[in-house]
């Protein structure tokens, strides 16, 4: 071969590798870099092959979607100034039977029809609050109106709860400068979307220690310190959106298979708020107990628990009498009185058993008789 001729092959060869690797950067490139995006649908199709498997991708890719809601309204209501309105307060007092966190998280921005994933509500911590210790609990529970504004609703005037909806309980954490503390609401948004409320949702925070080492200090939306420092409501949700295959309709938020409550009484019948209920339960092959939901009862006596599932074998219903009061008797609706205090359920079928009832009276008397005691308290 003479020196013509190999000068020709090797430039061939230089060109034939150079074509190769242009072909490999184009089909093994993002399509971005090449200055010719491809639409989202069109891109997993050329990544990801047929279309019935990249219609799906596409799908779920796009229709989940998180969002963070500040409220309209935050204050706290006082017991000992019943008639004062807190709204422009930069923080929250919340103390056990006598401060009430209230707040109010607009919900337009999710759009109806929505399925809720997941929703947590945080509130950070005052700086500078006294210090409190570990292992209080708090309840964040729905309220039954949202006509009200944080610039007038006082203790007087503040609404009830609904004892229908599922209550979220969290332990809230040591007090540390501007920490938080985080309830999962997944089950009361998703409730109070099936319900009255499906543009906004009220609701408290109720602390449940005993006393006024109990209490918890929040930064409100008036705030010095940062927006971001305000409550938010955080909401993931997947939303139906026109894709190329159709998309199941979002499922509604299924009925509890069980509904647990009732009501207790003092002497002569009068209802009993504040009063501690806890909802229990375990398997057939259980020694111990497993807590599934605390709650005090509402300013009629009422208490609810909402259950989803069914997994347990047996389910009991316990209630605290508070300091200075006793049980007198109970009467349980389609359970088992265990005692004056505990209700139990065996194998429940599913449905509502809202109708049982505890009775107190004063620890400090003695009345012997069949039916439940009517005393006044001193």
């Amino acid at each position: 071969m003479n020196n013509h001729s190999h000068r020709y092959l090797t430039i061939f060869s230089l060109s034939a590798a150079l074509l190769l690797a242009a072909l490999w950067f184009l089909t093994h490139s993002d399509d971005t870099a090449l200055g010719n995006p491809l639409p989202d649908a069109e891109l997993a199709r050329h990544h990801l092959g047929t279309p019935s498997q990249t219609d799906d991708w596409v799908n779920r890719l796009h229709q989940e979607v998180t969002t963070t809601i500040a409220p309209s309204d935050d204050t706290y209501v006082w017991h000992y100034q019943p008639n004062t309105a807190f709204g422009n307060e930069t923080t929250f007092w919340a103390y056990p039977n006598d401060g009430i966190p209230l707040l109010k998280f607009p919900l337009q921005s999710i759009p109806a029809g929505a399925e809720i994933v997941h929703a947590a509500i945080t509130m950070t911590m005052n700086p500078y609050a006294y210090p409190w210790g570990s292992g209080d609990t708090a309840a964040v529970r729905l309220l039954n109106r949202g006509d009200w504004d944080e610039n007038s609703v006082t203790w007087n005037t503040m609404p009830g709860v609904d004892s229908n909806a599922p209550e979220a309980v969290t332990i809230l954490n040591p007090h540390s400068p501007m920490g938080t503390d985080m309830w999962d609401v997944t089950e009361l948004v998703r409730y109070a979307r099936s319900s009255a409320f499906t543009d906004t949702l009220p609701i408290g925070i109720f602390p449940q220690g005993g006393n006024w080492n109990d209490s918890h200090e929040w930064l409100s939306k008036e705030n010095p310190y940062s927006p971001s420092a305000a409550p938010q409501l955080q909401v993931l949700y997947r939303a139906a959106t026109a894709t190329p295959t159709p998309t199941p309709t979002p499922s509604p938020t299924p009925a509890p298979t069980y509904r647990f409550g009732g009501q207790i009484l003092g002497p002569g019948g009068a209802p009993m708020q504040g009063v501690t209920v806890t909802l229990t339960a375990r398997q057939e092959e259980d020694t111990s107990w497993t807590q599934l939901q605390q709650t005090t009862t509402d300013s009629n006596g009422r208490f609810s628990f909402s259950v989803w599932d069914r997994a347990y074998d047996y389910y009991r219903i316990v209630m605290d009498p508070p300091p200075g009061w006793t049980c007198s008797d109970a009467v349980a609706d389609h359970g088992t009185v265990i005692d004056c205090n505990t209700i139990e359920y065996h194998h429940p079928e599913p449905g509502s058993y809202t109708g049982s009832t505890f009775h107190l009276v004063d620890a400090t008397q003695t009345h012997h008789a069949w039916f439940p005691v009517i005393l006044k308290k001193r």
